[in-house]
């Protein structure tokens, strides 16, 4: 290995390990710990490669489905350095995309849609990489570009993960035609016309998980009980009443931190579905 490849090497290995930690000390959730080592592994790892490539113009050996003997040495600088900068900037999406998704599912959806896009777009546009001229990069850019980039994906990155309005929130907003349940993994407006079958269990029996998320304050996602099969739930852990209902023949529950909080809740809504 080169020696500027084993310089980006281990920029990689020490910055994943000092956020790992940091998020290890503010953090107590699990998941959160485990979703950052993910990003972290893979997102981040990818932005340093698609750096590498955009800075040095090396690494297209790691990308696979392009005939590089086919083309000159130039043509493979040039297609190499225009592939890096998408992935770089791919990947500073995918980032926080990933973290997005644990507050906001949809736009989470998007942005993840949008990062793959930028990855792919080097596929479309493989005749104006290799029309790209590349040029040599002072140190001072390289390094300053290398930390913006990583400053830009880490930053929001864990800012998401760590705030009050991500992995540990349950959010019911309240307008006036329609609500909203944001949760991790949980995202949907309800018109209140459309709410039947409104009530609130005191015991509520959550089931078990099919698809979402779990820690030890939050489970949210696609759960199955006997009563309901599978649902919608949006619950604190140790909360037990949960708010139900449905809504275009699907079943939905929540709850809020506390008791009094879920039944002030559905005292709520019904006054806004009516009888």
């Amino acid at each position: 290995m080169e020696s500027v490849a084993r310089s980006y090497l281990l920029y990689t290995i020490v910055v994943i390990a000092l956020v790992c930690m940091v998020q290890f000390l503010i953090s107590d959730s699990m998941v959160d710990m485990i979703l950052t080592l993910v990003l972290m592994l893979c997102g981040f790892t990818v932005l340093v490669l698609g750096a590498y490539m955009y800075l040095e113009a090396r690494g297209g050996q790691y990308v696979n489905g392009v005939d590089w003997q086919s083309m000159t040495e130039s043509e493979v600088r040039n297609l190499t350095s225009y592939w890096g900068l998408f992935f770089m900037i791919g990947s500073i999406l995918l980032m926080i995309a990933v973290a997005t998704l644990m507050s906001n599912l949809v736009i989470g959806i998007l942005l993840i849609l949008v990062s793959v896009a930028f990855l792919l777009i080097p596929i479309a546009l493989k005749e104006k990489g290799k029309a790209h001229v590349y040029t040599e990069k002072s140190k001072g850019y390289k390094v300053a570009v290398l930390l913006t980039a990583s400053l830009v994906a880490i930053g929001p990155s864990i800012y998401l993960l760590n705030s009050d309005f991500s992995s540990e929130a349950i959010q019911i907003e309240y307008g006036d035609d329609s609500f909203r349940i944001q949760a991790p993994m949980v995202d949907k407006m309800f018109d209140y016309s459309k709410v039947e079958d409104l009530g609130i269990d005191p015991n509520f029996d959550k089931g078990s998980r099919v698809w979402g998320y779990a820690t030890t304050k939050i489970c949210s996602g696609t759960f199955n009980n006997a009563v309901f099969g599978n649902y919608t739930l949006a619950s604190f852990v140790d909360v037990k009443p949960c708010v139900f209902f449905t809504y275009e023949g699907k079943y939905y529950a929540f709850n809020q931190s506390s008791v009094e909080l879920t039944q002030a809740a559905f005292d709520r809504l019904a006054e806004l579905v009516g009888p």
